[in-house]
């Protein structure tokens, strides 16, 4: 062989080089285009909220209240008339940043906290004391998504706006009541419903509120102990906030609604409730 011969073929085994990791790149990038959308397939729950398992799980879940009442505490007066002094029902709990992050948009998730925990009290057949976290913020971001797409906002929704939430995302029959007073709160908590109420969050005193406590906050009441004049709630806005304590009157003076049109609480006694 000649060196015009040797040159020849040092080239194409050269050519040959070159062409082999061209090859295995466009193999390896097949091989990587398929384990992704395999993944992404296989998970369709996490990339589309709006439609994951638990939420879906939730919505589907019967839309009436079950035969048999919820498990509930109570104490009875040995007195003529046999109206308990103490009752609480068991709705399951969680705070409104279930991780503990008070940033956008957990800060404002007291709202969609209280929709989630009375939700979960009535179509849950199995409700937990303490809803799970990861469950909880997923659950929570759904129903963000809802306000967004329903109200149009989600930030500071009023007794209307939440009472809306419960009948279109969950099928609950929920209403809004005028004029609520300490008793009627008691009557409805009786009746085996736990009572959402909007109020002025700064009026409520809570010591476990960060600075800066907010103007305008929700809760639920799950019970009520006359032997200390409290009633017994889930307050979302603490990660201590599971059967919280607030003084009747402290809380019925509170109380407050939010008006969207005008971008402030107002003085309103109104609570939601399912019929």
């Amino acid at each position: 062989m000649n060196l015009f011969g040797i040159w020849d073929f040092e080239i194409g085994v050269f050519r040959k080089m070159k062409l082999f990791p061209k090859i295995t790149a466009v193999i390896f990038y097949e091989l990587l285009l398929f384990a992704v959308s395999y993944y992404i397939w296989h998970h369709q729950d996490f990339f589309d909220m709006p439609q994951n398992t638990a939420a879906v799980q939730l919505t589907q879940l019967l839309t009436t209240v079950p035969e048999v009442k919820p498990r509930a505490v109570w104490k009875e007066i040995a007195h003529e008339y046999s109206i308990p002094w103490a009752f609480k029902a068991e709705v399951p709990f969680t705070p409104q940043a279930p991780f503990g992050e008070w940033n956008d948009p957990w800060q404002d998730f007291c709202e969609e906290a209280v929709i989630l925990m009375l939700t979960k009290y009535y179509k849950s057949p199995s409700p937990t004391t303490i809803i799970s976290k990861n469950e909880a913020s997923g659950l929570m971001l759904y129903i963000m998504s809802q306000e967004e797409k329903l109200l149009g906002y989600h930030k500071n929704t009023g007794a209307e706006d939440i009472a809306q939430m419960l009948k279109s995302v969950f099928e609950l029959e929920a209403k809004v009541i005028e004029g609520a007073s300490i008793e009627k709160i008691k009557e409805e908590i009786l009746r085996y419903r736990p009572v959402i109420i909007p109020a002025a969050g700064r009026r409520l005193g809570n010591p476990y509120f960060q600075k800066g406590r907010p103007f305008y906050h929700t809760i639920i009441v799950i019970g009520y102990d006359d032997s200390d004049r409290t009633f017994i709630v889930h307050e979302p806005g603490t990660r201590f906030g599971k059967e919280y304590k607030y003084a009747q009157q402290t809380l019925f003076d509170a109380m407050a609604d939010w008006s969207h049109e005008e971008q402030k609480v107002i003085d309103r006694k109104v609570i939601v409730v399912i019929e």
